[in-house]
């Protein structure tokens, strides 16, 4: 199961509230500094479904990842099982 560490910052407030409204996201609160959102693979996320300008965009992973990326565009990015 894929698992992105999502810092709490407001600049990915959007990521984490796409994740908490879909059904193949679980999201769990790590304490005050990081969200946990894991999902069944592939785990796919819209750049501008998230609110996400493309600097934000880019660095989403900064908190971590527990899998493998297999796409990473300007649009769109899929996470797979590690």
């Amino acid at each position: 199961m894929p698992k992105i560490y999502v810092p709490n910052v407001e600049e990915f407030a959007g990521l984490i509230a796409d994740a908490r409204g879909r059904s193949d996201c679980v999201v769990r609160d790590l304490g005050p500094a990081y969200t946990l959102v894991e999902g069944a693979a592939p785990l796919r996320f819209v750049r501008r479904t998230v609110g996400m300008r493309p600097a934000i965009w880019y660095s989403m992973f900064s908190g971590g990842l527990d899998g493998r990326l297999s796409d990473f565009g300007w649009d769109e990015v899929t996470v797979l099982d590690a």
